[in-house]
């Protein structure tokens, strides 16, 4: 009896570890499936990046023909819309933060890069998947620069050794070019457009208050 019970052991922590295996597999092999069938539909999917927006197309075929609402982009509450008879769409707008969808922005020099993920609610699993990542990378062309004059005034005080003090006050211009014969002008926009590659270049002199009386 001792010798049955010896042998039995042996063989049902095999059958054990052979369902544990067999289920490790199992579940190894549906996430692999699951990433598969991810990326083929990923490829079906336009993205249409513009300088203040981007739109993305959906085929309706591979979320199910599902309602537009259970398409939407991941952690907002943007939801597709019906575009046609065999597409969705999502749209994005770049210059209205209420409707970026939580879309991600990444500056990477005169590089500007958006983000953002689709997911869908498949009804027939009850799970939200991760349908598609989209991004979009655009290039700086020029960059807006403001100085008001009270930014661009500096006041400072310097010490003696004997102690006595001294103010200071200085003004900051902006200039095109390094001859500094003529200012940028900031009166008519209250900014000036400089290009992206393009110098900016900036002088100190002594304040003067009567420029601005």
């Amino acid at each position: 009896m001792a010798l049955s019970w010896a042998i039995l052991i042996p063989r049902l922590i095999l059958l054990i570890g052979l369902t544990r295996a067999n289920e490790e597999v199992e579940l190894v092999d549906s996430e692999v499936e699951n990433e598969e069938k991810t990326a083929d539909r990923a490829e079906f999917i336009r993205t249409d990046c513009q300088k203040t927006n981007i739109t993305v197309y959906i085929p309706k075929w591979i979320v199910d023909r599902s309602s537009p609402d259970l398409v939407r982009f991941d952690s907002s509450s943007c939801q597709s819309k019906e575009f046609n008879k065999t597409h969705y769409f999502l749209y994005i707008d770049l210059i209205d933060p209420k409707k970026d969808c939580s879309t991600r922005r990444n500056s990477e020099g005169v590089q500007v890069i958006y983000e953002n993920l689709i997911t869908w609610f498949n009804k027939e699993t009850k799970v939200v998947e991760k349908l598609a990542e989209i991004s979009c990378a655009q290039y700086l062309e020029e960059k807006h620069v403001r100085l008001p004059p009270e930014k661009s005034i500096n006041e400072f005080i310097i010490k003696n050794k004997n102690g006595t003090e001294h103010e200071y006050k200085l003004q900051m211009s902006l200039f095109p070019n390094k001859d500094y014969t003529e200012k940028h002008d900031f009166a008519d926009k209250g900014f000036v457009q400089v290009g992206v590659g393009e110098f900016i270049y900036i002088r100190y002199n002594d304040y003067d208050s009567s420029m601005y009386v």
